[in-house]
């Protein structure tokens, strides 16, 4: 479970947009329902630990994301790219 976890992280992380199960299931060559479950466990441990990132559900698809509590430190770094400063 642990390799398949890792597979998804890495997909979500590199994706940037939502990805549904089926189509982690397709691209680790696992079953569905694996994939399911192992996301379902990311989004469970990325929230327990505290992570500046999560992962999260939208509907039936997973994607990785900022943690909401960091959206200051976050505009703020884009604030500071996007003017130069």
């Amino acid at each position: 479970m642990d390799k398949l976890k890792s597979q998804i992280e890495s997909l979500l992380f590199i994706s940037g947009r939502p990805m549904s199960a089926r189509e982690l299931a397709d691209l680790t060559k696992e079953k569905t329902a694996k994939v399911e479950e192992a996301g379902e466990n990311l989004l469970k441990e990325y929230k327990e630990k505290n992570f500046g990132l999560r992962v999260i559900k939208i509907g039936a698809n997973f994607q990785m994301t900022t943690a909401a509590e960091k959206s200051a430190l976050i505009q703020e770094f884009v604030k500071d790219e996007t003017t130069g400063e």
